[in-house]
Parts: structure tokens; C-alpha cells; sequence
């Protein structure tokens, strides 16, 4: 599995409708958040992604992106 989700890095993905929406509700800044995300590593031992967006950063699992 981690090798399959190393391929991911460097990629620009969408996350789910609902799982955005959750990240936004959470965000600590008020502001528009804009749905487009860069993978940017694999958290170690729970196989979950950590996606950066232009003003927010997201752990996620493999179920919850959509790729571009």
C-alpha cells in the first residue's frame, strides 16, 4: 500500500465533497477556501496523505481524494 500511495506525491488532487466541506468547517482561518490540493507526503504507519492547499493543510485517506 505505501508504495502505491508514494505515487501520489507531487500530485494535484480534489478531496470529496464532504470531506472538504469538513475541512473547511474545521479551518482555524475565516476565508474562501478554494478545492485544490498538492499531495504532499504519506503520514508513516497510517497510510494517510498530507495534502496542502493554497491556505490550509489536510490529512486524508486514499478513499476521500479525487485526482485531476
Amino acid at each position: 500500500m505505501g508504495r502505491k500511495l508514494k505515487t501520489f506525491i507531487g500530485r494535484h488532487v480534489r478531496l470529496k465533497y464532504k470531506t472538504f466541506e469538513r475541512a473547511v468547517r474545521h479551518a482555524r482561518r475565516p476565508g474562501v477556501f478554494e478545492n485544490l490540493f498538492v499531495v504532499a507526503a504519506i503520514t508513516r504507519g497510517m497510510n494517510k496523505l498530507v495534502c496542502y492547499g493554497s491556505n490550509i493543510r489536510v490529512i486524508v485517506s486514499l478513499s476521500d481524494i479525487v485526482l485531476i
